[in-house]
């Protein structure tokens, strides 16, 4: 798994940041394995359920790990790590193909995952145009902006909080705040 970190990072983040950022929720995780399509008449969607729900289980977790956690039943990412091991290890085991853990792991990685999920699409683009910008060129470019967000909410309006209903409010009135160059 380690030449694939990576690509099982960002996937993750694909994952959350359609789910419940930074965690994934169970509907969430059911649709990503139905896009894999690894059910059938031995591994059943039934056992993606109870994977789920063992990785997320509260004794599962050390207690000084509790508080870094999401809301109870959602998953992170070190849980998600451990939920793709328990799908190649229920999914291969006994084949012929998997003699290890490591080798099921590869072949899920190899014949699910990345045909399923094509990270390097989109991903190179912002590691070559983004990512590579000076964090002062991104700041300076956008300061304007940031300025009057920052009078807007956190001045204005004395709050020292951003919630989602102000997040709305914002795209809603984008224009009105004079934030459109």
């Amino acid at each position: 798994m380690k030449e694939n970190a990576e690509y099982l990072k960002t996937l993750f983040m694909i994952l959350s940041a359609g789910s419940n950022f930074p965690t994934i929720k169970w509907l969430a995780y059911g649709e990503f394995a139905r896009e894999l399509k690894i059910t059938d008449k031995k591994f059943e969607p039934s056992a993606i359920d109870r994977i789920f729900t063992s990785v997320t289980s509260a004794s599962n977790v050390l207690p000084e790990v509790k508080p870094f956690l999401g809301a109870d039943k959602d998953m992170s990412r070190f849980q998600f790590y451990e939920s793709l091991v328990r799908i190649a290890f229920y999914k291969y085991r006994g084949t012929p193909a998997a003699a290890t853990v490591a080798e099921a792991m590869r072949i899920l990685l190899e014949e699910h995952l990345k045909p399923a999920y094509d990270n390097d699409a989109w991903m190179r683009w912002r590691q070559d145009n983004i990512w590579q910008l000076d964090i002062d060129d991104l700041l300076k470019s956008n300061l304007a902006a940031l300025t009057a967000l920052h009078q807007y909410f956190f001045k204005a309006r004395k709050t020292k909080s951003f919630r989602l209903e102000e997040a709305i409010e914002l795209f809603c009135r984008v224009g009105e705040l004079g934030l459109l160059d």
